[in-house]
């Protein structure tokens, strides 16, 4: 059973690619195993509704009594959106990224089998006149590219615009090579929001198409705006990016949401490489500003070629150093590399047990409104200490979740979310006994990735607009944190804990005399 809940039922393996068409059916991008050769397979699709009602005599009887107990399917994508249309008033439930709606509902899952080096990757990066790609005088100078398939060769490639009679010619050749290279994943740093959108401008502008697909097919942009949280007060406003069959890794994006503690000076691409100690010796270095001033001139151009080179490259480093965390969750979560990047952690857990009942058919409950409650403790005396030592509780939460057999009864009547939480525990504490024993690589990072996942269960809980959320349960958790916490200053102080709350009360009711 934890197989199935963790991984899904789908027996698919070695998956890069998933893309839903328009004529009822899915296309699979399978890649072979030691080696980039990637097969194609055709899957029946079905768009799906379910609803607390019988809204028609089409819906079917799920299994189960929870709040969505009423389902129905539909081959054709226009009749989809035209009954989510007429029923957008009604309370009815679906997920909208059609790959991630298959993937909840057939239990497949991407990367199955497979390492993170073993993807095949193009990076790339742009040289223009500006940053507005619609611009009188916009033009793009040169695309830089760094292409690694999964043996880990790479190559390098410039496309410039002195090499080509029109800039269109040019943006043709490089979606050429694209498609030439085959790509599982196209990575660069801003490209969602800078290098894709201004060579779609410069493409239109030109009347050719950015082919980028694996079946040759353009770009595609979402229309409406999507948030991606930069901190606890900045939201990024973007449009998604889709590219038929291939997913897209954006380092900014990237950096943002690896970096929790806050630790990077810079999320910009050279600050970053610099940073982390990434940085290649003897790198170019060049005035980004002063391209459009210098790129007539002879022996500035070739500087700027250089520059452009190492820019295409840096991706990568970042990709290897970070990816491999959110890598690793995509044989467990069903949602595409992709949306795993940009998606945040309770919305995972979500998909994990929304994908573990109606895999099976199973009807699925409605989200529950969080209200505030009572959270952790923090508190602290001013002073001067000796003999201090530091106490860490490990896996707090999890821990909690798993001693009180913490799982909502009405919601999760088969106790997946608790089977979740044990099965990761003991995941977690394999592959931390594997990377300490073998120092293999592999197994620190799949130890940091459920290590993440394990500690996200109590966020998923506490999180609004989740349908399997518990704000009853993440206050049960925290109430019990709270008294493991007081037990055990009172066990290592001999006083209760309202001793040391009172003198900050007191301290800080001082200060404000003051």
């Amino acid at each position: 059973m934890s197989d199935k809940i963790v991984f899904g039922k789908s027996n698919l393996k070695r998956v890069v690619g998933i893309e839903v068409k328009e004529d009822g059916t899915a296309e699979l991008f399978q890649q072979d195993k030691d080696s980039s050769n990637i097969v194609s397979s055709v899957l029946p699709y079905r768009y799906w509704i379910v609803s607390p009602v019988l809204l028609n005599k089409n819906f079917a009887r799920l299994k189960g009594n929870l709040h969505y107990k009423y389902g129905i399917q539909f081959t054709d994508q226009n009749e989809y959106k035209k009954f989510c249309g007429i029923w957008r008033s009604k309370d009815i439930y679906t997920i909208w990224n059609q790959e991630e709606a298959m993937m909840v509902k057939d239990g497949i899952c991407m990367y199955q089998d497979m390492k993170p080096s073993e993807l095949s990757l193009l990076s790339f990066d742009i040289e223009t006149t500006g940053l507005n790609g619609y611009a009188e005088d916009a033009k793009v100078l040169l695309i830089s590219t760094t292409y690694r398939d999964c043996t880990g060769r790479s190559i390098n490639k410039l496309f410039c615009h002195d090499d080509y009679a029109s800039e269109g010619e040019m943006i043709v050749a490089f979606c050429d090579y694209l498609i030439e290279c085959n790509p599982s994943v196209l990575l660069g740093h801003n490209i969602i929001t800078y290098d894709i959108p201004y060579l779609q401008a410069r493409a239109e502008t030109n009347n050719v198409a950015l082919r980028m697909g694996r079946d040759e097919s353009p770009v595609k942009f979402a229309r409406s705006e999507s948030k991606f949280r930069l901190d606890g007060t900045r939201d990024l406003l973007y449009k998604k990016v889709s590219v038929y069959g291939r997913e897209i890794c954006d380092t900014y994006f990237l950096s943002v949401s690896f970096d929790v503690s806050k630790s990077f000076e810079s999320n910009a691409l050279k600050p970053l490489i610099k940073q982390l100690g990434f940085e290649k010796e003897g790198r170019q270095y060049y005035d980004a500003g002063a391209i459009r001033d210098n790129y007539k001139k002879a022996e500035e151009w070739e500087k700027i070629k250089s520059y452009a080179e190492a820019d295409a490259e840096d991706p990568i480093k970042l990709f290897d150093h970070m990816a491999p965390l959110y890598f690793n969750m995509c044989p467990m979560i069903p949602k595409p590399f992709t949306e795993i990047l940009l998606s945040a952690s309770g919305s995972k857990i979500n998909a994990l047990m929304t994908r573990a009942y109606l895999q099976d058919g199973h009807s699925i409950p409605k989200a529950t409104e969080v209200k505030p409650f009572l959270g952790a403790i923090s508190f602290a005396v001013p002073g001067i200490y000796n003999n201090c030592f530091k106490i860490d509780v490990a896996s707090l939460y999890p821990n909690i979740i798993v001693q009180y057999e913490v799982y909502d009864r009405e919601k999760d009547p088969n106790a997946y979310l608790l089977e979740l939480v044990k099965t990761f525990k003991a995941n977690r504490l394999k592959l931390k006994k594997l990377a300490a024993e073998t120092g293999d690589e592999l197994y620190k990072q799949m130890d940091t990735t459920t290590k993440g996942i394990l500690n996200s269960f109590y966020g998923f809980l506490s999180a609004q607009g989740l349908n399997f959320n518990s704000p009853e349960l993440a206050a049960f958790v925290t109430e019990q944190g709270r008294n493991i916490i007081t037990t055990a200053v009172k066990w290592a102080s001999g006083e209760p804990i309202d001793k040391y709350w009172s003198a900050k009360v007191q301290s800080e009711d001082d200060d404000d005399a003051a």
